[in-house]
């Protein structure tokens, strides 16, 4: 945890963390929120001028956001933050709901991002993915919505879903998003594919450009959260699709993943007819 703050703590001296746009007096609160625990939704360590993947909305009209071979770390249970921890992201989630109370009439609400008082707040799949350390946070807010968002040492990010309809509407539910590093302005530092799987989904597997396939961990709580990691992406290695499968072992889900260079001068990977 220390590690976390004082990473974040270095970036906000240098400027490299950017943070939404604020209220002054919410945008103080949120740095001092930042400088004793780690990132906030949409906040993201970047050194300018490299670019970020955005987060694909799963829910637009409630305004979020949008060990391997592979680098992987062992993947831990699902752990409950502890009070330290979860003061953070209790924090934050209030700072942007007073923001948010502050805008015009005329701009649609987001949704509570503070945690309900009886809530607990998990971490899910913690991993160590190129030196850095990763995990899925959820909880539920007053309103009886899901919140989560990738944590890494730099950044969280939050969202709000009612996972419930969503899962009935489709039984996968996941977003993806990207980051780049310092040392390479030419590929992604890492990607990473978040979400909910529903009950019915038993196993699920990322193919990527090349047409090999990877396992993607499922929790009990049909948490789903996988890392590519920089070297896979250096090799023009990118995910493609998500493959979600029921017990019999039958594809009944799949969600494809489109993701941009990182700027113009990028190469982009070739792209291969895979067999089904």
């Amino acid at each position: 945890m220390g590690d976390d703050a004082s990473d974040i703590e270095r970036d906000l001296r240098r400027g490299y963390l950017e943070l939404p746009v604020l209220e002054p007096a919410s945008h103080a609160r949120l740095r001092q929120a930042l400088a004793h625990g780690f990132g906030t939704r949409g906040a993201r360590t970047t050194r300018r001028p490299r670019r970020s993947l955005p987060i694909a909305a799963a829910v637009a009209a409630l305004g979020v956001l949008a060990g391997s071979a592979f680098g992987f770390g062992p993947i831990d249970a699902i752990r409950k933050l502890d009070p330290h921890e979860a003061a953070v992201i209790r924090n934050i989630g209030r700072t942007f709901d007073q923001d948010a109370e502050k805008r015009p009439g005329n701009v649609p609400r987001s949704p509570r991002f503070a945690p309900d008082r009886t809530s607990a707040i998990l971490a899910h799949h913690q991993q160590i993915v190129d030196g850095v350390r990763w995990s899925f946070i959820t909880y539920r807010n007053a309103d009886g919505l899901t919140c989560a968002g990738v944590r890494f040492s730099g950044g969280q990010g939050l969202s709000c879903y009612p996972l419930r309809q969503m899962l009935a509407a489709h039984p996968l539910s996941a977003t993806f998003g990207g980051r780049q590093l310092s040392s390479d302005y030419y590929h992604w530092g890492q990607v990473w594919i978040e979400g909910f799987a529903a009950p019915s989904i038993r196993k699920l597997t990322l193919r990527f450009t090349d047409c090999s396939t990877a396992s993607v961990p499922l929790d009990r709580s049909g948490v789903l959260l996988y890392v590519v990691d920089h070297g896979r992406l250096r090799r023009l290695i990118w995910p493609t699709q998500l493959r979600a499968y029921d017990a019999r072992g039958r594809l009944v889900a799949t969600q494809s993943i489109h993701i941009g260079t990182p700027n113009a001068l990028a190469p982009h990977p070739k792209r291969r007819t895979c067999r089904r």
